[in-house]
């Protein structure tokens, strides 16, 4: 999955957490204290295509900023039915989605989408900023 559906950032890599990294006196970096949940693309040179996790009743990340003509995939990576159904008379309608499917929505007009699973409305609340 995409880096940016990760919802959390990754304190390892370059040796941080290793022996290697030990071994050349180099000091592992504290544990991350929270998950981020939101996520920005609206740089110039951002990407046309962002992916969006569901797991264990959530959207991941949860708020996720995008230039305008972004294409955004929500992947049901849960064990359960899902659905991503933006609120009022908003345009995202996925349908049901089994575990393993997708829905796309590529946004090409500024605003904020506020979005939620039709089965589990209460606790998966998400939206999308498009700028």
């Amino acid at each position: 999955m995409a880096a940016a559906t990760a919802g959390a950032v990754s304190m390892l890599g370059a040796g941080y957490g290793s022996d290697s990294a030990q071994a050349a006196g180099q000091q592992a970096p504290p544990a991350a204290a929270a998950v981020v949940s939101t996520v920005s693309f609206n740089t110039p040179n951002a990407p046309s295509a962002v992916q969006v996790g569901i797991v264990d009743f959530a959207f991941s990340p949860s708020t996720l900023t995008v230039s305008q003509g972004t294409t955004v995939t929500w992947t049901n990576d849960g064990a359960v039915l899902h659905s991503v159904k933006s609120d009022g008379r908003g345009p995202l309608h996925s349908g049901p989605l089994s575990p393993g499917e997708s829905y796309s929505f590529r946004f090409n007009s500024p605003g904020t989408y506020s979005y939620y699973c039709c089965f589990h409305s209460s606790v998966m609340l998400a939206k999308v900023i498009v700028r």
